[in-house]
């Protein structure tokens, strides 16, 4: 369906910019690349949804598996015969692996790039802390909420942001070239004073053309660039490159609670699996440090695990590594009444809570903000335009009354 979709856009694209380009061959210059940027948003959603799909199931069956208490390769086996394409050879190559003696999270990255880099490390731990059917069902869990659109962190596309600037830079761009100019000559025609409006939106267009075009223009190959070339090989390759977006999330306002947030509720949720199996706080935080989080949480975590082995108490080796108070307070209280592992799981709970009302608040304000952009562009485009109209008709009936 959505392969038939895309088919029918690209037609329609296609008819569309026909149309245009004999009307107006200035103006398909202008909505050529923006159409050609929407199709390859297209194909990118599109390769990406596939793959997310496919790795879905892999650990789908793998938890059926897990949960039944069955043997893990026959089952696999078993799988792979009801499958067909690529579903089935990564399958097969999961459980070739897997009877060789190699561990799930290794043979999952290897057969299945298409597997998400947190679920690969949260699986890793949770088997080495003997806690794997929790997380596989925690895991597909989530994922089945995705897939329901009750919550979904990428429905908040970057491309979608990028794209609406690039049409208001082209939107504001035609008009200063084609409008404002004639605009400006009938006045001084008829000696009259721009309005205000007029200068303003000239500023705009200027900052528009000049900064908004390149950097947003850039800014969209780039991403789209990154995310085809993150559909033809393993997520893991682009991880060193991915480090400086990390950094820049962190220290981006909104962006920055969302990262921790999630980082934190992965990093709790190991922590209590390893309190709860009987392992020492600092050997739950030994694994918490190598889970796919932000490079700057990372850090925290780990500077959290060096004072713990130098000998400080847990709240204050958090307190000293810059961790929230919120969490800095729980820990405290824990240690000394000896419900580490509920606290743990806690504030797992919590913030999961706060990363999934985060994103849903996110995503719901795309939405107006978007109209509300479109609206202010609208209003200045329709100001400059009225305000001079009337000027003309005033200055047309003094001149009719002087007759």
């Amino acid at each position: 369906m959505l392969m038939g979709w895309s088919c029918a856009v690209l037609l329609g694209m296609a008819i569309s910019g026909g149309i245009v380009s004999a009307v107006s061959m200035a103006l398909s210059i202008v909505i050529g690349p923006v159409a050609f940027l929407l199709f390859v948003i297209c194909l990118t959603q599109f390769m990406r949804t596939l793959r997310r799909r496919r790795a879905a199931v892999v650990i789908s069956y793998v938890e059926q598996a897990v949960r039944l208490n069955l043997p893990l390769p026959r089952m696999l086996r078993a799988a792979q015969h009801s499958e067909t394409g690529r579903t089935a050879r990564c399958i097969g190559g999961v459980c070739d692996l897997l009877e060789m003696g190699a561990p799930l999270d290794i043979a999952l990255q290897t057969q299945v790039p298409e597997m998400p880099q947190r679920a690969l490390r949260l699986t890793g731990a949770a088997q080495r802390l003997g806690n794997l059917p929790g997380m596989l069902r925690s895991l597909v869990a989530q994922e089945r909420r995705n897939r329901s659109g009750e919550f979904s962190p990428g429905t908040i596309d970057v491309a979608y942001i990028l794209t609406v600037l690039m049409c208001i830079g082209c939107i504001v761009s035609l008009y200063v070239i084609f409008v404002l100019p004639k605009f400006q000559q009938i006045m001084m025609d008829f000696h009259m004073t721009p309005p205000a409006s007029m200068g303003w939106m000239l500023t705009i267009s200027t900052v528009a053309v000049w900064v908004v075009l390149p950097i947003g223009g850039a800014a969209l190959l780039f991403y789209l660039a990154m995310r085809l070339w993150e559909a033809f090989i393993p997520a893991d390759h682009l991880r060193p490159r991915r480090k400086w977006i990390g950094w820049v999330l962190w220290y981006t306002p909104f962006a920055r609670g969302v990262v921790r947030d999630r980082g934190l509720a992965d990093v709790c949720r190991v922590a209590g699996t390893a309190l709860r199996a009987g392992f020492p706080l600092d050997r739950a935080l030994d694994e918490a440090v190598d889970l796919e989080i932000n490079p700057v949480l990372r850090g925290q975590i780990h500077d959290w695990l060096a004072c713990i082995r130098e000998g400080l108490s847990a709240a204050d080796a958090a307190r000293h590594a810059g961790l929230p108070a919120l969490l800095v307070g729980m820990v405290g209280i824990a240690q000394a009444s000896g419900g580490m592992a509920e606290v743990f799981e806690f504030l797992c709970r919590y913030y999961e809570t706060r990363f999934s009302r985060m994103v849903l608040v996110l995503q719901g304000a795309v939405g107006p903000l978007t109209s509300l952009i479109f609206g202010v562009v609208v209003c200045g485009v329709a100001m400059s335009i009225f305000q001079p109209m009337l000027g003309f008709i005033e200055k047309a009936g003094l001149q009719w009354d002087k007759f």
